[in-house]
């Protein structure tokens, strides 16, 4: 291989590299057993509240970081009336959101966590259509609930991205959480308790620049290549 191939090569992989390496990059935050997780009927919104959440997961470095005051709410937007009878679906939208709060000692608090200290982690918004919850019938009348999904843009906060070397900017996130509870018909409204174990997690969303960016250089790579192969 010439010196001039293995250059443009060589180029080609330094230009990937940082797009590839963002996008494996994912932060998992775990709940535990507590909180509540409602719905009012009609068109009202699907509500978590004070969702305790224990730890933070990076893919960067491995590390697991210990949550105090750790605290997950969210508000969907309004609920879809075409919902099938197992599902309660509700859409996103602007008066939609999604918060966790806590204190993470040396990274977003300089010394120990105190009983009141807590930061915003993250914050943001769900998307239309995506969040679901899963009633499945049972032999008796009563609905077993079962768990929800969903999906939501957010931001997070500086220090922790700094802690896993993640970049600043819109993130895309994932939520699964279960929890008990009971409803007696399709659609009803409940209120239920948050079981744990389940996780919020996040990926970075390529900015369209660094995308655009990152296009036009395997163009004038594509171009220079097409030239050396054909004069």
């Amino acid at each position: 291989m010439s010196l001039r191939k293995l250059a443009l090569i060589t180029a080609l992989a330094f230009m990937l590299a940082p797009a590839a390496a963002f996008a494996d990059q994912i932060i998992d935050f775990t709940a535990t057993v507590g909180g509540t997780i409602s719905y009012a009927g009609g068109a009202n919104p699907l509500l978590g509240q004070s969702i305790p959440i224990a730890s933070v997961f990076g893919s960067s470095n491995g590390i697991t970081l210990v949550i105090t005051n750790g605290f997950l709410n969210f508000q969907t937007g309004p609920f879809d009336p075409a919902s099938d009878p197992d599902h309660w679906d509700f859409s996103g939208g602007p008066n939609s959101f999604i918060t966790i709060t806590g204190c993470i000692s040396g990274v977003t608090q300089p010394g120990p966590c105190g009983p009141t200290d807590s930061s915003i982690l993250l914050s943001g918004t769900w998307n239309d259509g995506i969040l679901n919850h899963e009633a499945q019938a049972q032999n008796d009348p009563v609905r077993k609930l079962g768990g929800m999904e969903g999906s939501f843009t957010d931001v997070k906060n500086a220090a922790l991205l700094a802690f896993y070397g993640a970049p600043n900017g819109i993130y895309s996130g994932g939520m699964n959480e279960g929890f008990f509870g009971s409803t007696a018909s399709p659609h009803a409204a409940f209120t239920a308790t948050g079981n744990g174990g389940d996780t919020v997690n996040n990926v970075p969303v390529p900015e369209p620049n660094g995308l655009a960016l990152l296009g036009s250089g395997l163009l004038g790579i594509a171009g220079v290549v097409r030239r050396k192969l054909f004069s």
